[in-house]
């Protein structure tokens, strides 16, 4: 049980590279089922508090509360506060089954539309179009490095590995020794998503190994997993490790259709072990997450069939590796104990295998949150040095509200202890927009400076460009 201190910590007229001003709160407050919250206001005793929702109830202090989770439009609540007559403010609350109000991830700048590609060593590298830059200091200089031989891709744009730079863009990888020459490596069919390029550099043989996924919406298309293989003198030599069907060519039998997928959502190497594990969607039938031991050579499926297997996330740590739910159904964040993992031969992914003979491990939920499709996550550190993975939540699914979201996942090995918190939520640029508009509304964590700043990017949100946040972890 954790001590939970109510701080609500929001973002209201905020610089826009200037004199414009922003509020990506939009007065919203994501309320814990079960615990009181304090609403911030001047203080005043003519002040006159009012709820539209029986079940959010809010005293003359400012304090509300809903005892029970509830979803759907039963999670909203409007609280109006009044000076004699006259309308002073409206609060838009949701009820949440997830801890709020705790932690924060402040926004501290505004900065301009830049691609941000890596960190390495605490330079940060970016793009505007096809030129390249670096900053040391937080954006606050900038120095030229080169000319790309591409407009890097919306994402993922660049792996920084021992053995040179990795640049993907236009359906090709590039690769560079110094962020000068560049190289063309290999020609894919499709771009992959933002988890679709990772790497693991293996210290018994010198080798690294990179892999990167192709994503595409067309039914007729395959998609491949390529893996590259850089030794010591920085031969390379890339190969395609997965081949998936497509739809089309399953027709009917999609059901049975092991060798399927729609797209490939994420490619995640496991830096503590050289595991390559791999994500793919949409439909039950063809959800499911491979690993494979060996770098590739060979993948057994960890489990298939319904949506937990629907993920845009993996990530690991010493014990556990974790996924994430891109799905329209009552989300959650899964694990699996590594040392439970089996390569049974009958979950080897190959072409004899068959749909019901796959033995789906068993998994942990880790949280709930019911609300919105989750998407992409940053591993980055707070200021006590613990490591927090930062996830981005859109509300696809709108099981409470059009929010997006931004998630801490908090996992320490030692004391076998998860923490899950709502850091940020924010409105869509239009809220009257179509739900089709809407549904990807976001914030997205993409880095970590050496200083603790989070680069975050954006989608669908009033401001387009980079915002540089802080984490205030509590």
């Amino acid at each position: 049980m954790h001590r939970v201190l109510f701080c609500y910590s929001s973002v209201r007229q905020l610089p826009v590279l200037g004199s414009e001003t922003i509020d990506f709160s939009d007065n919203h407050i994501s309320l814990t089922a079960g615990k009181e919250y304090r609403i911030p206001s001047p203080k005043s005793l003519q002040a006159r508090w009012v709820s539209d929702s029986k079940f959010v109830t809010v005293d003359q202090d400012g304090v509300i509360t809903a005892p029970l989770d509830k979803k759907g439009m039963e999670s909203n609540a409007d609280i109006k506060v009044y000076i004699s007559s006259r309308l002073l403010k409206t609060y838009h609350i949701t009820i949440v089954n997830w801890l709020a109000n705790q932690s924060s991830l402040e926004v501290v700048k505004l900065l301009p539309n830049y691609k941000l590609l890596a960190n390495l060593n605490g330079t940060i590298y970016y793009s505007i179009a096809k030129s390249l830059y670096a900053t040391n200091n937080g954006f606050d200089s900038k120095r030229f490095v080169s000319r790309l031989p591409v407009l890097p891709a919306a994402s993922p744009p660049m792996l920084a590995t021992p053995k040179g730079f990795i640049l993907a863009g236009q359906k090709r990888l590039f690769w560079s020794e110094n962020l000068i020459k560049w190289k063309q490596l290999i020609q894919v069919n499709a771009n992959g998503i933002k988890h679709a390029l990772d790497f693991y550099s293996a210290p018994d043989q010198g080798d690294t190994y990179v892999y990167y996924a192709e994503y595409s919406c067309i039914n007729s298309n395959r998609h491949k997993v390529y893996r590259g293989i850089i030794n010591s003198e920085f031969h390379q030599k890339w190969d395609v490790v997965l081949d998936f069907l497509s739809l089309d060519e399953c027709g009917d039998n999609l059901s049975s259709c092991v060798l399927a997928a729609r797209h490939i959502h994420v490619v995640s190497v496991d830096k503590f072990t050289g595991a390559v594990w791999i994500g793919v969607g949409d439909e039950d039938a063809h959800c499911k997450i491979l690993f494979s031991n060996d770098h590739g050579n060979s993948f057994y499926i960890v489990g298939m069939g319904s949506q937990e297997w629907r993920t845009l996330a993996i990530w690991h740590t010493a014990n556990y590796t974790y996924w994430n739910m891109d799905s329209h159904e009552p989300q959650k964040i899964l694990r699996i104990k590594k040392s439970t993992l089996r390569t049974h031969i009958s979950n080897k992914f190959s072409s004899s295998i068959n749909a019901d003979e796959v033995i789906n491990h068993n998994i942990e939920i880790v949280a709930e949150l019911h609300n919105g499709a989750m998407f992409s996550v940053c591993e980055v550190q707070n200021c006590t040095g613990d490591r927090i993975v930062l996830m981005s939540a859109a509300p696809e699914g709108c099981i409470r509200d059009m929010q997006g979201r931004v998630f801490g996942i908090l996992d320490s090995d030692e004391l076998n202890q998860i923490q899950v918190q709502e850091l940020i939520s924010l409105a869509p640029k239009n809220k009257n927009a179509k739900y089709d508009r809407n549904m990807f509304t976001q914030l997205i964590p993409e880095l970590q400076d050496n200083d603790g700043y989070v680069y975050c990017s954006t989608r669908n949100l009033e401001y387009k460009g980079i915002v540089k946040t802080r984490l205030l972890w509590n």
